[in-house]
């Protein structure tokens, strides 16, 4: 699945680097060190959502959980 469209599933909180407020001058490593980690409200999203993807996201939890598919 698409990373943008995974974004619109329950449970997701969406990714990282849309998260978190930072200055201008340091989006781009923002952008480039949170942009392919999704935060997702529990466990059971996370597993689900890793069965279904296809891309090499990391999928962390609200409670630090780790998964990566």
């Amino acid at each position: 699945m698409r990373t943008r469209r995974l974004c619109r599933e329950a449970g997701v909180h969406g990714l990282a680097c849309d998260l978190v407020t930072c200055a201008p001058e340091d989006q781009v490593a923002i952008d480039y060190l949170l942009g392919r980690v999704l935060v997702v409200e529990d466990i059971d999203s996370a597993l689900s959502l890793a069965r279904r993807c296809d891309n090499n996201l990391r999928i962390v939890t609200l409670s630090g959980e780790l998964v990566l598919p």
